[in-house]
């Protein structure tokens, strides 16, 4: 079992014993486990100094040792709460991402109020390399676009933005 402790590390939980271990981090970042693939654990992580960017990283399970990590796109930061209902505002020049997890697949949704855009890429788990982008346009302004996470399922991801809605499978 992987935990986000209180202090923006993670711990590892052995479920027979009982016995606690940290994980090590990325220098001046936090991390948030989303998912545990191909005998890594994945975690979306934000950086502690200067302006918030966020990243993924990935830990082998049997070793605990980091493998590797990779910034998230257009220097975009992850939502606040991924786990259950959030609702936030990609500012312009400010977007967010988010881990969408669908059986062995991970991509990362983006969403971007410069210009009422998503985008949904693929990581490879091995390397945390990103792929390219699908992009769609999701409203139109004036105005600051609102996202709103709107359920985390093993299946996907529901968001709306403003009105609009979109689910990512």
């Amino acid at each position: 079992l992987f935990v986000p402790v209180g202090d923006g590390t993670m711990a590892s939980v052995d479920l027979g014993s009982g016995a606690t271990s940290r994980l090590a981090l990325p220098a001046d970042v936090t991390a948030h486990p989303v998912a545990v693939l191909e005998g890594r654990l994945i975690a979306e992580t934000t950086t502690t100094r200067g302006t918030q960017r966020g990243g993924l990283a990935a830990w082998d399970l049997a070793t605990g040792q980091p493998i590797w990590q990779t910034a998230m796109p257009d220097g975009s930061k992850p939502f606040s709460n991924r786990v259950s209902w959030a609702s936030e505002t990609p500012f312009p020049d400010s977007p967010l991402s988010t881990t969408v997890v669908t059986g062995p697949i991970l991509r990362l949704a983006t969403f971007s109020g410069d210009n009422y855009t998503g985008s949904l890429r693929t990581v490879d788990v091995a390397s945390g390399t990103l792929g390219e982008p699908q992009k769609w346009v999701l409203g139109e302004g004036p105005g600051t676009a609102s996202v709103t996470v709107e359920k985390v399922l093993p299946t996907g991801l529901a968001i709306s933005f403003d009105n609009s809605y979109a689910m990512f499978l």
